[in-house]
């Protein structure tokens, strides 16, 4: 992937296509577009394997807002985030295609992921820094967006389509559960760089 992400900021900046950019911003452009790209297809090629597109836009659409207010677990490495991201997007959708559960059992999920998350602070990790203020915002917008989700989730099992719903729980309950492991590994972090100084 680095000969690729080289050739194509190369190319770019070579042809100037934003001339007050430097090569290694075309380079940082580069990198970015083809690991986004990357995880697009992936997702795209699961969700065409497992016949579930709808529900793998729905579990991107929910992660990847609870993600963005409440942080989460970072790598070191793309291909370690790549492959991780892989199988827990599709490790969700399996489990919500194989499993069959009842509608109190998806409340019951549900109440949990919800109560967890308004119990706990949301992370801070080296890649997101945030004062006070910012870090109410995102409480605050973190939130809303559970709440949103809960009456979504509500409406499906209403509705009866208790698979959108049972993804909706898991979902909000994954999420949480890789913003606590995120906020474990920089705790970790810290004190090792703390014994290290």
């Amino acid at each position: 992937m680095k000969k690729l992400e080289s050739l194509l900021a190369n190319y770019a900046y070579q042809k100037q296509v934003i001339p007050s950019l430097t090569l290694e911003s075309y380079e940082y452009i580069a990198q970015v577009a083809l690991e986004m790209l990357s995880g697009i297809l992936a997702s795209i090629a699961l969700a065409l394997c497992l016949d579930m597109i709808a529900e793998t836009v729905l579990f991107l659409l929910i992660y990847s807002v609870i993600r963005s207010y409440a942080g989460g677990l970072h790598l070191e490495r793309f291909a370690s985030c790549f492959f991780l991201s892989f199988f827990v997007t599709a490790g969700t959708l399996i489990f919500v295609k194989a499993v069959e559960i009842s509608g109190w059992m998806i409340f019951i999920m549900l109440l949990a992921g919800q109560a967890a998350f308004w119990l706990t602070e949301p992370g801070d990790n080296k890649n997101r820094k945030v004062d006070e203020e910012e870090n109410q915002y995102f409480k605050r917008k973190l939130r809303q967006y559970l709440i949103a989700f809960a009456v979504v989730c509500m409406g499906f099992l209403v509705m009866g389509v208790k698979r959108y719903a049972l993804l909706v729980a898991v979902t909000i309950d994954v999420a949480y559960v890789f913003m606590v492991l995120g906020k474990r590994k920089d705790e970790k972090t810290k004190e090792i760089s703390g014994v290290c100084h």
